[in-house]
């Protein structure tokens, strides 16, 4: 069997918009495997085990919010060198400003609005899986 490409982690506390996401992904990229979270804490726990290029992370969540998650896999890149994974926020909110200023200061990472179209969440996980 192939191994995949790429890998991709889903967080989201949502198990509706994990599974959606899940099915969007694996449909569209075959090549990619692709997991999930259900919260920033189960994020960083999996991002140590398994480097994943891209999160697709949702903001708002219990245990550990998207931001906390960010941060912690941010200190746990750079302590081990490893290198940072593109993270595609993901809210139904507006987005704090301090997501807005680490989403502008470094292009690998976005925002994305819930709900997600699924054209352009599948070509922003692509513009991120080709731009590494």
């Amino acid at each position: 069997m192939k191994s995949p490409v790429h890998n991709i982690l889903v967080v989201d506390d949502d198990k509706h918009i994990r599974q959606l996401f899940l099915k969007i992904i694996a449909m569209c990229l075959p090549d990619t495997r692709v997991d999930a979270a259900s919260n920033g804490k189960e994020a960083v726990t999996m991002f140590r085990d398994l480097n994943y290029q891209i999160i697709v992370m949702d903001v708002v969540m219990p245990v550990m919010d998207g931001e906390q998650a960010f941060q912690e896999i941010q200190k746990y890149c750079t302590e081990h060198k490893k290198k940072m994974p593109n993270i595609i926020f993901c809210t139904g909110h507006e987005p704090p400003d301090n997501i807005l200023a680490l989403v502008g200061s470094d292009k690998r990472h976005c925002i994305i609005n819930k709900p997600v179209i699924n054209d352009s969440f599948v070509a922003t996980i692509k513009e991120r899986l080709t731009s590494e």
